[in-house]
């Protein structure tokens, strides 16, 4: 049994992972904002939670304690700078933050969670920072696993649920014709490799491209979004031109569904290695019309 410390623990994928942590026998310590651990994970056999923030190196400190791996998810979509919400800060510097703690405490197993297309090339800030984070994780000496997920899809997701009012209206918007490809991939399968990741020391050292086992374009994703959901797929063409000046002046206003740095990444093909990751850790991903069944209208 492995007692885990978890980052970002009440988020989407977080909360899965506490799951497949615990189905796996290991004990979990929830980093939380709160005294109290989120709704979700209250009562849950095998949680506890630690007051700490990533942002706050000082309040990593007891989060350490009695604990033999760290798991590292937090992360952001979009960033809103005029509440301090940056890429820089929650990317880069939180996992900066995050393994100087783990150093310091004299831990040594530490899984990290990136994000594919990461490279040190990257045109996007959000690949950019992942980047340079997964570099500082890389030159720590800590025994590392990198996890690079595709698009992440599953109930309460920050993907489909952005496209559900999109598929129910009289025309779904495809910015640029949604050529460029993704491999979405289940959230299960993601937290599966995080938890199983522990107990294998030859994924130490290693960077997986975590995808599901088809490719498609964002057009096709987005018809079968709406044909999960019961609608007809009616896609309308959006030139980038045409939303790059809303984009621009609207991007850190909530409730735009837009921003630069996402259109930036919607002109890139979203893909990687399909197999490496399903061979290493056994896992027989969901197809994604299967895995959109959560969608489906309640009869």
């Amino acid at each position: 049994m492995t007692h885990v410390l978890v980052t970002g623990a009440s988020g989407f994928v977080g909360q899965q992972v506490v799951r497949a942590l615990i189905d796996r026998g290991h004990t979990v310590v929830a980093l939380t904002h709160h005294a109290e651990l989120p709704k979700s994970m209250r009562g849950q056999v095998g949680v506890t939670g630690v007051q700490g923030d990533v942002g706050k190196p000082e309040t990593l400190r007891a989060a350490m304690s009695g604990i033999d791996t760290v798991i590292h998810l937090v992360g952001i979509i979009r960033e809103f700078p005029g509440q301090g919400i940056t890429f820089q800060k929650l990317h880069h510097e939180a996992t900066v933050n995050v393994v100087d703690a783990a150093k310091a405490a004299g831990l040594r197993r530490y899984i990290h969670m990136s994000a594919l297309g990461t490279r040190a090339d990257a045109k996007s800030g959000y690949h950019q920072t992942k980047w340079t984070a997964e570099e500082y994780v890389r030159a720590s000496g800590l025994d590392f696993t990198i996890f690079r997920p595709s698009l992440i899809y599953g109930i309460g997701d920050g993907f489909t649920s952005t496209m559900v009012p999109l598929a129910k209206a009289p025309f779904f918007p495809v910015i640029a014709g949604g050529q460029t490809k993704a491999q979405p991939i289940a959230i299960a399968d993601v937290a599966a490799g995080f938890a199983k990741a522990i107990d294998m020391p030859q994924t130490i050292g290693q960077t997986y491209d975590v995808t599901g086992p088809e490719t498609f374009t964002y057009k096709e994703i987005y018809r079968h979004i709406a044909e999960a959901l019961g609608r007809p797929f009616r896609p309308l063409n959006i030139p980038v031109w045409a939303v790059t000046p809303q984009a621009m002046l609207l991007q850190y206003q909530p409730w735009f569904p837009l921003t630069m740095n996402q259109l930036t990444m919607l002109a890139e093909n979203n893909t990687g290695d399909q197999e490496t990751y399903a061979q290493v850790f056994g896992i027989d991903r969901t197809r994604f019309v299967e895995g959109l069944a959560f969608l489906h209208p309640k009869k």
